[in-house]
């Protein structure tokens, strides 16, 4: 369990992009499940039927997402300017570590990350 945690943390899994994430718990409980499915917005379904009928049931489910930032503009010093994705104390980010993922797009104005 410790380990399949420490997995599962040291995935990537910003907000909007929890491919990762999702692919790895999929490939985890595909052998164990009924059924399977991706709704329209990325969530991951399983069923898994117990053995007999008995009328209890038991669902359990999570966030696969995490808090991230996105890198707004680039000075002509070279220093980046970040936004918020996800929910994030500002309090929390100064002197704090990360890693950086790339991802090469063109945003217009008005991205939804905008507001951070």
């Amino acid at each position: 369990m410790i380990n399949t945690l420490k997995t599962l943390c040291a995935l990537s899994g910003v907000s909007s992009f929890e491919d990762e994430v999702r692919d790895y718990i999929r490939q985890r409980v595909t052998p164990y499940a009924t059924d399977l499915r991706v709704d329209a917005m990325g969530n991951l379904i399983v069923l898994k039927k117990g053995a007999r009928a008995t009328g209890n049931k038991l669902m359990l489910c999570a966030h696969m997402d995490e808090v991230g930032l996105i890198i707004k503009s680039i000075t002509e010093d070279g220093y980046l300017k970040f936004g918020c994705v996800g929910g994030i104390d500002r309090r929390g980010q100064a002197g704090g570590s990360g890693r950086a993922k790339g991802h090469r797009r063109h945003r217009s104005k008005g991205h939804p990350y905008d507001h951070c």
